[in-house]
């Protein structure tokens, strides 16, 4: 489909049904033409429908500002994205996360309650501390595992 098919195609759905957000609109580290091309489509539909926006990158989420640049160049408000899994991109500076959460857009940490929390942890923390608390998103991923992220998750912080 063409961009403008995919807009059209979208906003139909979305007239169509009760969605809520756009998500869980994904790409992997490397973005390809095609990944941009459903990016600019997403913006363009947000804009004409008003639904956030939530993103998936790849593991370890290389492609994160890269997806922001784009929606925002279709003119959305990064207070309307957020952009998922990014806690699986260590980093103990925190750049890709902070400068996301600068431009105003969320960060999912949201495969939480398990094997990966020790690394992200610190991740959190130091977002907290930077003065991001009112960015991140936790979940876990999984609605059937949402408990996780409360009883498992946040008392490790």
């Amino acid at each position: 489909m063409s961009e403008a098919q995919l807009v059209d195609a979208l906003v139909a759905q979305v007239n169509d049904s009760r969605a809520g957000v756009f998500g869980e609109i994904g790409s992997w580290d490397e973005m390809t033409a095609d990944e941009r091309r459903v990016f600019r489509a997403v913006g363009k539909a947000h804009l004409a429908t008003n639904l956030a926006i939530f993103t998936h990158t790849g593991i370890p989420g290389k492609a994160a500002i890269e997806q922001l640049d784009i929606l925002e160049d279709a003119g959305v408000d990064p207070r309307r994205v957020a952009i998922g899994h990014l806690g699986n991109l260590p980093d103990p500076d925190l750049y890709v996360q902070k400068t996301i959460c600068r431009r105003g857009a969320y960060v999912g940490f949201d495969r939480l309650g398990g094997n990966g929390d020790a690394r992200q942890v610190p991740m959190v923390m130091g977002l907290i501390e930077a003065g991001f608390a009112d960015n991140i998103l936790l979940s876990s991923d999984a609605s059937s595992a949402y408990a996780k992220t409360l009883t498992v998750f946040v008392p490790k912080n």
